[in-house]
C-alpha cells in the first residue's frame, strides 16, 4: 500500500476505519492515521502524543505534528486523507483558511498545512489509528489493488 501521492484522487477503505474515526469523532477535529506506516517517507506524516501500540485503550491520541516537519524517523504513521470535523473543528479550520489567505499561502497550502496551524492555535486535533485497510487510488493500476481489500 501507498500513502497518498496526489490531492487529486480518492481512497478505498475498510469500513472499520470509518466506524473507528466516528467513534472517537467529537466537536473537533479526528483524523484517521495508518500506523503501518510509521518511519516511511511518505507525506503527511504524523507524530501523535503517543505511538500505535496496537492494543486497545480507552486513552485517546492527539496530534502533535503533521507534514514535512515531522521527519520520518518520529512518524507514529501517515495520515490517509479522511478526517472527521466537528462543529469545533470546522471553525478552527475556517480560521486556519482565513489565516493562510490573509498571509497569501492558501494557493499553495496542502491540508496537512492548514492542520498544523490548526495546532499551532492550541487547537487539539485527535488521531484513531489502524493499520492497512485503505488503498489510495489514482490511476487504473490502484484501482485494481484495492479490489484486494474486500471491503
Amino acid at each position: 500500500m501507498r500513502a497518498p501521492s496526489s490531492p487529486f484522487g480518492d481512497i478505498v477503505l475498510k469500513r472499520y476505519i470509518v466506524q473507528a474515526i466516528l467513534e472517537e469523532a467529537g466537536e473537533g477535529i479526528t483524523l484517521a492515521v495508518d500506523s503501518a506506516l510509521a518511519g516511511a517517507d511518505e507525506p503527511d506524516r504524523v507524530r501523535g502524543d503517543r505511538p500505535d501500540t496496537g492494543r486497545f485503550t480507552f486513552e485517546g491520541v492527539i496530534l502533535r505534528a503533521i507534514g514535512d516537519g515531522v521527519t520520518p524517523g518520529e512518524s507514529h504513521g501517515v495520515w490517509i486523507g479522511l478526517l472527521h470535523l466537528g462543529p469545533d473543528g470546522a471553525r478552527w479550520l475556517r480560521a486556519a483558511i482565513a489565516a493562510a489567505r490573509a498571509d497569501g499561502t492558501l494557493a499553495t497550502a496542502r491540508l496537512s498545512d492548514l492542520l498544523s496551524r490548526v495546532l499551532d492555535a492550541g487547537h487539539p486535533v485527535r488521531i484513531v489509528y489502524s493499520r492497512g485497510g485503505w488503498v489510495n487510488v489514482n490511476e487504473l493500476r490502484d484501482l485494481l489493488d484495492a479490489s484486494g481489500l474486500h471491503v
